[in-house]
C-alpha cells in the first residue's frame, strides 16, 4: 500500500466519531425506552391470549426454529416431501447456523434458552444502535447520528431486536462490515461479512457490496489488497451449504428445504406484485397485505431520502440488495423486518428529516413499534 493510501486511511480513522460516555448513556436510555414500548405492547396483548404460555411467547414463529436448531442441530435427511412428512426437523435446515450457535453457547447453566437468547438478542440490538450512530456520524455529523440512532430504536421493524431472531446478530455484523468498508479496513470488512453470511441468507448482498468497494479501491488507488473483503465475504454461506451437502447428501439441500418445506422460491416479484395489486383493488385487505403495502411506501420514502443524502455507494448497494432479494422471493416482500434490515434507508430518513418533521416521524414510528410488537409477537394475523 502506498504512503498516500496509508495517510488517507489515518486521516479517515481520526475522523470517525467515537461515542463518549454521555453519548452511550443517551443511546442506552433511548434503546431501553424503545424496548419498554415493545414489551408493554406485548404484555398488554398477551392478556387477550390465555392460550399462550410465557415459554410459547418467547418462542413465537421463527424463534422456535432457531432455538430448536440451537438445541438439536440439523437433521441428516434431504428435504424431499416424504422426508418432511416423516421428520419435521428437516425444516431446521432453512435456518443459518451462526445465531443458533451463539444462542446455544451463551446460555448460562440453569437458564432456559428462550430467556437467555431473548436477552442476548436485545443486547446485540443495542450494538446495532451504537454502530448506526458511529457510521452515520462518520459519513454525516453527530446531530444526524443522534437522529439515526433514535430512529433505529423506535423504527417499527425494530421489534425484531426483542425476539430470538437472527436479525440482531446479522445487523451488528453488517454495520461493522459497512464501517470497515467506509474506512477501507479490508480484513475486518471481510471477516464481518463472512460471519454475517453465516447468520442469515440475505446477508449475501455483502458480497457485491464488498466487490464494489474493492473495485473502486483498485480503480482509484491500485489497492489490490482490498480483494480480501469480497474473497472472505461468502465463506459463511458457502460453509453452511457445504455442511448441508455433507449432512444430507444433496448439494441442493437448502433449496429443497425452501421449496418443499417453506413454499419459498424466487419468482422475481410476481407474487408480491399480485398481492400489492389486490391491495390496490382492496380485494385482499388482510393485515399482512396491508403491512406489505405500508412497507413498500416506507421503502420508497427511504430510497428518496437516500438519493437526497448521497452517502457512500456501499450503503445504497446494501439497502437495495436486501430489498431486492425480499421483493424477488415468493412469500417475502417488504415486510417490516426486511425494511428494517435495509438499515441505510432508516438512516437516510433520519438524516433528511429534522425538527418538527423528524419529531412527527419518531411519534409515528413509536406507535407503529407498539402495534407491530403486538401483531407479530402476540398475534397470528401476519408473518414478520
Amino acid at each position: 500500500m502506498s504512503a498516500l493510501a496509508t495517510a488517507q486511511r489515518a486521516v479517515a480513522a481520526s475522523a470517525v466519531p467515537r461515542p463518549d460516555r454521555s453519548t452511550l448513556q443517551r443511546l442506552a436510555a433511548w434503546y431501553a425506552l424503545s424496548r419498554v414500548v415493545v414489551w408493554t405492547g406485548v404484555l398488554a396483548g398477551w392478556t387477550l391470549r390465555s392460550d399462550l404460555t410465557a415459554n410459547a411467547l418467547l418462542r413465537r414463529l421463527d424463534a422456535s426454529w432457531y432455538l430448536d436448531t440451537a438445541a438439536f442441530g440439523y437433521a441428516g435427511r434431504a428435504a424431499t416431501p416424504d422426508a418432511i412428512v416423516a421428520d419435521h426437523a428437516v425444516l431446521r435446515g432453512a435456518f443459518f447456523p451462526l445465531w443458533p450457535l451463539v444462542a446455544r453457547y451463551t446460555r448460562p447453566a440453569g437458564v432456559p434458552i428462550e430467556v437467555s437468547a431473548t436477552i442476548v438478542a436485545a443486547l446485540l440490538g443495542f450494538g446495532v444502535v451504537v454502530g448506526s450512530w458511529v457510521l452515520v456520524g462518520r459519513v454525516a455529523d453527530r446531530a444526524a447520528a443522534d437522529r439515526a440512532a433514535l430512529l433505529v430504536c423506535v423504527f417499527p421493524g425494530s421489534f425484531v431486536l426483542s425476539i430470538a431472531y437472527a436479525e440482531a446478530l446479522m445487523l451488528c455484523l453488517v454495520v461493522l462490515c459497512l464501517i470497515a468498508l467506509v474506512e477501507q479496513r479490508w480484513w475486518l470488512a471481510g471477516v464481518a461479512a463472512a460471519l454475517a453470511t453465516a447468520a442469515r441468507p440475505n446477508a449475501i448482498v455483502l458480497l457485491p457490496v464488498c466487490l464494489w468497494a474493492a473495485g473502486s479501491a483498485i480503480a482509484r488507488r491500485g489497492e489490490w489488497r482490498s480483494l480480501v473483503a469480497p474473497l472472505l465475504a461468502p465463506i459463511g454461506a458457502i460453509g453452511f451449504h457445504a455442511f448441508l451437502w455433507w449432512r444430507t447428501g444433496r448439494i441442493d439441500a437448502w433449496d429443497l428445504i425452501q421449496r418443499n418445506g417453506w413454499d419459498e422460491r424466487v419468482d422475481f416479484g410476481a407474487g408480491n406484485a399480485e398481492r400489492l395489486g389486490n391491495l390496490l383493488r382492496w380485494s385482499d385487505p388482510d393485515p399482512g397485505t396491508v403491512l406489505l403495502g405500508l412497507g413498500l411506501l416506507t421503502v420508497l420514502a427511504g430510497a428518496w431520502a437516500l438519493w437526497w443524502w448521497r452517502p457512500p455507494a456501499v450503503l445504497g448497494l446494501y439497502a437495495g440488495g436486501v430489498i431486492g432479494l425480499a421483493a424477488m422471493a415468493h412469500t417475502l416482500g417488504p415486510r417490516p423486518r426486511f425494511v428494517f434490515t435495509a438499515l441505510p434507508l432508516v438512516w437516510a430518513l433520519a438524516v433528511r428529516l429534522r425538527g418538527e418533521r423528524f419529531n412527527a416521524l419518531i411519534g409515528a414510528s413509536t406507535a407503529g413499534l407498539a402495534l407491530l410488537s403486538v401483531v407479530y409477537i402476540v398475534g397470528s394475523v401476519a408473518k414478520p
